[in-house]
C-alpha cells in the first residue's frame, strides 16, 4: 500500500483530480423459477484500500504500456481525458464558499452492506467518507471532459499521467485486446497487425459504441436499484432515506434541487418549498416510484418525530 500511496501523490503532484462517487453496483441472480433478485452494493472509494492499491497498478500499467509504444512507434488507441479548467475552479471556489457558511457531516454514514430486490431492509453502504468528500468528488467529476481515444501520444490530464494506454482488461474491452496484440508484435520485432489507418478507420465506431454501452450499463444499474427502492417501499412504506443536496436551485415560486441517495448512490430531482443548501444532508421517503419509467419522485421528512397527542378522558 505504501508504493500505491506514493503512486497516487505523484499523481496528484501532476494536477491529477479524483473523482470517485458513490455509485451502485448490481448482481442479478434468477432462480429455479425465473423469478429475478438483484443484489445491490455500494461501490467503495476506488482511490482507498485494497481498490485503491489495484487503481494505481492499473494505471501504471497503462503509463508504462503508453511509454512503450510511443518509444518504438507502436500505434495504439491513447486514452486522454481533459479537464474544463476555469469551470472546476469555479466549483471548487464555490465548495468553500458554502463549507464557511454551513458545517458538513464530519463522519462516514455506516459500514457496508447490500440490498435485495426481495426486500430486505438496506444498510448504510458508504465507508469512509463524508458529505465534504462527496461534494468535492461530484465537482471533480463534473470538471471532466468526456475521455476520447486518439492515435496520438497525448497526456491524459484527468489522470495526471503523460500517456495512458487501456491493456489491464483484454478479454472484456476490444480496445486492450488490440494494444495487446500490437506489443506482442512489436517485442517479437514482427509488422503490428494494425497500422495507424486501421486504428483510424476503427476509431469512431469503437468510440461510439463504448459510449453507448456505458449509457445502457447506466441505465440498467439505475432500473434494479428503483426496482430495490420499490420493493422496499411495499415492506416498509413510510421508510426514510438519507440524502445529499448535490444542486439547489428557485424557480419562481418553486425550488428545485438534485439529491443523491447515499445508500443507494442514485440522483434524483426533488421539489420542494424551501430551498435546500448545496451540501445539507436531507432525510426523505419516496412518495412514487416507477422502475420500467424511470420515476422517482421523493418527499422531505422532519428529522424530528411528532410528539403523541395526550388523551384528555371524560370523566
Amino acid at each position: 500500500m505504501d508504493f500505491a500511496t506514493k503512486r497516487r501523490a505523484f499523481r496528484l503532484d501532476h494536477r491529477a483530480i479524483l473523482s470517485s462517487v458513490p455509485g451502485p453496483e448490481v448482481a442479478v441472480s434468477v432462480d429455479a423459477s425465473g423469478r429475478a433478485t438483484a443484489q445491490v452494493t455500494m461501490s467503495d472509494d476506488y482511490n482507498k484500500n485494497a481498490r485503491g492499491l489495484v487503481t494505481e497498478f492499473m494505471l501504471m500499467a497503462g503509463e508504462v504500456a503508453g511509454k512503450f509504444c510511443r518509444a518504438n512507434n507502436v500505434p495504439v488507441y491513447y486514452l486522454t481525458q481533459d479537464i474544463k479548467k476555469q469551470e472546476h475552479e469555479r466549483s471548487l471556489a464555490e465548495l468553500a464558499q458554502m463549507a464557511s457558511i454551513m458545517s458538513f457531516a464530519s463522519g462516514g454514514v455506516g459500514g457496508a452492506g447490500t440490498s435485495s430486490a426481495s426486500g430486505a431492509a438496506p444498510r448504510a453502504h458508504i465507508e469512509a467518507t463524508n458529505t465534504k468528500e462527496i461534494m468535492r468528488n461530484i465537482a471533480n467529476y463534473r470538471a471532466l471532459r468526456p475521455a476520447v481515444y486518439t492515435t496520438a501520444p497525448t497526456p491524459n490530464f484527468a489522470q495526471g499521467l503523460p500517456l495512458y494506454v487501456n491493456v489491464t482488461s483484454p478479454l472484456r474491452r476490444y480496445i486492450d485486446l488490440v494494444a495487446h496484440h500490437q506489443i506482442k508484435a512489436a517485442l517479437r520485432t514482427q509488422l503490428t497487425p494494425f497500422n495507424l489507418r486501421h486504428l483510424h478507420d476503427m476509431g469512431t465506431p469503437l468510440q461510439a459504441k463504448k459510449t453507448e454501452l456505458a449509457a445502457l450499463s447506466a441505465a440498467s444499474s439505475r432500473f434494479w436499484v428503483l426496482q430495490c427502492l420499490q420493493q422496499l417501499t411495499l415492506t416498509q412504506p413510510y421508510k426514510r432515506f438519507k440524502a445529499l443536496v448535490i444542486d439547489s436551485k428557485s424557480i419562481k415560486t418553486s425550488h428545485e434541487s438534485t439529491l443523491l441517495l447515499l445508500d443507494f448512490g442514485i440522483q434524483t430531482n426533488i421539489t420542494a418549498t424551501r430551498l435546500f443548501l448545496k451540501g445539507e444532508t436531507i432525510w426523505v421517503r419516496i412518495d412514487m416510484i416507477n422502475p420500467f419509467y424511470d420515476t422517482l419522485i421523493l418527499k422531505e421528512v422532519k428529522t424530528t418525530p411528532k410528539k403523541p397527542r395526550r388523551l384528555h378522558l371524560a370523566k
